[in-house]
């Protein structure tokens, strides 16, 4: 208090202190009232692929229905998926395994949605159930309601099932959500991009 300089000093010394520190760690802070509100946040959302996961997709569960067995349902997925390069894409066709030789009478990627292609003229749909709803194929609800992605496939407008796609968490992933914890977030929010 006999010093006045020195708070006048060390106040914005500490801001920038905090702003130099946060982008060492990659964060930008725009200045240093931020910094204050950031000290408020109670929720935090985050984007789940390529924030807490490495972007490292794999074929977790094959489920088939209507008569479709669990080899014909990754079979007519990763013919569909043929023509895509798609991260989720190449995951399917890796868990296929096998190499994918067919001829393409038409193929046609929806942004968000997934594939329509056709393929010895049957029709194949793979992508998300907004997908097989704008195609007016009937399937089964409870499918969505998983982690993890899931693309449905549906061939000549029939619900053949569904894969569940997982991705790969980053090592600090679970470090992080617990140190946004005991700063005194109260909710963290992922989205899925389903």
């Amino acid at each position: 208090i006999s010093c006045p300089c020195a708070l006048v000093i060390s106040i914005p010394l500490g801001y920038f202190g905090g702003v130099g520190g946060a982008s060492r760690r990659g964060i930008l802070v725009k200045g240093s009232n931020h910094l204050d509100t950031l000290a408020a946040v109670r929720t935090v959302v985050l984007d789940k692929t390529g924030t807490l996961t490495r972007g490292v997709f794999k074929v977790s569960q094959v489920e088939s229905r209507n008569g479709f067995s669990k080899t014909d349902l990754l079979h007519f997925a990763a013919q569909a998926e043929a023509g895509s390069e798609h991260p989720i894409a190449q995951s399917i066709r890796d868990a296929y395994g096998d190499p994918i030789d067919i001829s393409v009478d038409a193929f046609r990627e929806i942004a968000g949605q997934g594939v329509v292609a056709t393929i010895g003229g049957r029709e194949l749909l793979a992508g998300s159930d907004d997908l097989l709803h704008n195609a007016a194929v009937e399937h089964d609800v409870e499918l969505c309601e998983v982690d993890g992605t899931v693309v449905h496939v549906a061939v000549d407008g029939k619900h053949a099932g569904c894969l569940i796609i997982d991705d790969e968490l980053k090592l600090d992933a679970r470090q992080a959500i617990d140190d946004l914890r005991e700063t005194g977030v109260q909710q963290i929010v992922m989205l899925t991009g389903d």
